[in-house]
């Protein structure tokens, strides 16, 4: 006895289809919210100066470099995600990316009040 293919086939169904439909929607909506960029830029100091060895890193992730002599970066990044730049003597910044590809960023220093710095040795001498 011969079945039928018709007889075997299943037929979805409505409901279910729009589940299906709505989930696999969601799903690559979110794929295209948080879409990596190529990020580039200049950090630069209070003087406007190039900064070389800043730290740069995305937020919440182990992702990052530092700049090099000119004081320019390259960094991918999630396009909605946030870059935290950081290096010694300076305030850190934490800068949102927003889709920008490039970004420039002027470092203030962290000892703005710092005018003179006294050096104090101890030892010992002697007396011929």
């Amino acid at each position: 006895m011969k079945r039928h293919l018709m007889t075997e086939k299943r037929c979805i169904g409505f409901p279910r289809l729009t589940k299906f439909l709505t989930a696999f929607f969601l799903l690559i909506s979110f794929g295209t919210f948080a879409q990596d960029i190529t990020v580039s830029g200049t950090i630069t100091g209070d003087t406007g100066t190039p900064l070389s060895g800043v730290s740069v890193s995305v937020k919440g992730t182990t992702r990052g470099t530092s700049t090099n002599n000119e004081g320019k970066f390259t960094l991918l990044a999630p396009s909605n995600g946030t870059l935290v730049i950081s290096s010694v003597g300076y305030t850190n910044q934490e800068i949102k990316v927003g889709g920008k590809s490039d970004i420039s960023v002027s470092l203030v220093s962290a000892n703005r009040e710092l005018e003179q710095v006294v050096v104090i040795g101890y030892g010992t001498a002697s007396k011929r």
